[in-house]
């Protein structure tokens, strides 16, 4: 089980996609806030983000320059959920950066199935496991 922070300002896909989550055995703090994702993950209370890139207030791209610009956060598993076709300027591992970098581990185009955003959980999850592993 993992602790999910989940960021979408589609009120339908982020109850959706909480209700699956949690089926999957996750705990998911749901919410259409940038500053509140953010702030949840810096105190702690989060193992991965999951969040669309385009919303009013402190979007995709912000939230990430203000998680990486902390070291301390820097490989902090992250998946992209969004109608935006291309990272659009944000690394993604194993495609556009080093697995040092700051960078967005997976990025899932909408629509996606319910089944792929598990699936990009559980494969983000073990990579971040395996390069904590690496590290030791």
């Amino acid at each position: 089980m993992a602790r999910i922070v989940y960021v979408d300002d589609q009120p339908v896909l982020l109850q959706g996609m909480k209700t699956y989550l949690q089926e999957a055995g996750h705990e998911v703090w749901a919410t259409d806030s940038g500053a509140e994702a953010l702030g949840r993950i810096q105190a702690g209370e989060a193992d991965l983000l999951v969040q669309d890139v385009l919303r009013p207030g402190l979007d995709g791209r912000q939230l990430l320059r203000a998680l990486w610009s902390d070291p301390k956060w820097t490989d902090f598993p992250v998946i992209i959920v969004s109608g935006v076709a291309t990272a659009a300027g944000l690394p993604v591992r194993g495609v556009s950066a080093e697995d040092h970098s700051p960078c967005v581990d997976m990025w899932l185009k909408k629509p996606w199935l319910p089944s792929q955003l598990i699936l990009a959980v559980t494969t983000t999850l073990a990579a971040r496991d395996a390069r904590r592993t690496r590290q030791t």
